[in-house]
């Protein structure tokens, strides 16, 4: 695990909005995105449309759509993180 998905995952323990994220890692936005699609095939993370915690798998996850998503990391995420 690479710092940055470190510290992404570390922001992650609660539903966090994309411009919220990208706010307290400080990275670029197409850093962030990058990251952001690695940690999602490594499925360690999930994606939210709305704050009411249902996924919406449907949602084409580009760089369009990636800016108005809710992130949360997966059970397979958090593991990840607690043993670095």
């Amino acid at each position: 695990m690479s710092d940055l998905e470190y510290d992404i995952l570390e922001e992650l323990y609660f539903l966090t909005h994309f411009n919220v994220l990208k706010n307290k890692i400080k990275v670029s936005e197409n850093v962030l995105f990058e990251e952001i699609l690695s940690l999602k095939e490594k499925d360690w993370i999930k994606y939210y449309k709305e704050v009411d915690g249902i996924e919406n798998p449907e949602i084409k996850f580009d760089e369009k759509n990636i800016l108005n998503l809710y992130f949360l990391a997966s059970k397979k995420g958090l593991f990840a993180h607690n043993s670095k």
